[in-house]
């Protein structure tokens, strides 16, 4: 069983260490990870994510269970991350076990392997290709069709061509977002996908 959770409800919330005393509480009914969005849930997601706050809640479980890597709960850190400098940060600044990416995935999904390059090698790769582009939009939404249904895939690329074109082509792909939208069919998908290549 794992957990998400935020730093609070609300700045007293926070100020007063709800995070902390929530995930060790969590931890002694036996969850066995926590990620830990940074910010209470009345900031939504206006502000900037608490790097603090997450750190709070990484030296509390530690505290409780052992570090990470020595037995300890793995706490992940989330929130703020768009670029692999935002994920190294995070992991640097909180001594979090991992990072949970959000919406910084909607509209480029190779963040996760620009991420693992950068902890790994120190280089960002240069973004994909045009075509690579499409072949990672083309390859999620067979995979949404396949893992839940044309109808859900389709109501998904429809509501997410908009954050997936801001990658493609400086985002001057006007013409693709409406195919993709007007789209009833997968097949539909697939010849604006083809089209605009």
């Amino acid at each position: 069983l794992t957990c998400k959770m935020r730093l609070g409800w609300d700045e007293a919330a926070y100020e007063g260490g709800c995070a902390a005393e929530l995930a060790c509480r969590l931890v002694r009914v036996g969850v066995a990870a926590i990620t830990v969005h940074g910010r209470t849930t009345e900031m939504r997601f206006k502000g900037q994510c608490r790097h603090d706050g997450i750190r709070r809640v990484v030296e509390a479980v530690a505290a409780l269970t052992g570090a990470y890597g020595n037995g300890g709960v793995p706490v992940i850190g989330n929130g703020d991350v768009r670029t692999p400098e935002d994920c190294v940060r995070m992991l640097r600044e909180t001594g979090c076990a991992g990072v949970m990416i959000g919406r910084g995935s909607l509209g480029a999904p190779w963040i996760f392997r620009d991420c693992w390059a950068l902890q790994t090698t120190g280089v960002v790769p240069p973004p994909p290709s045009e075509g690579e582009k499409i072949a990672i939009i083309r390859r999620w939404f067979d995979r949404m069709v396949g893992f839940r249904s044309e109808r859900h895939a389709l109501a998904q690329i429809r509501s997410r061509i908009s954050w997936l074109g801001k990658e493609i082509n400086g985002s001057h792909c006007r013409w693709l977002k409406d195919a993709i939208r007007a789209a009833q069919t997968p097949g539909d998908v697939h010849a604006a996908l083809d089209g605009w290549l």
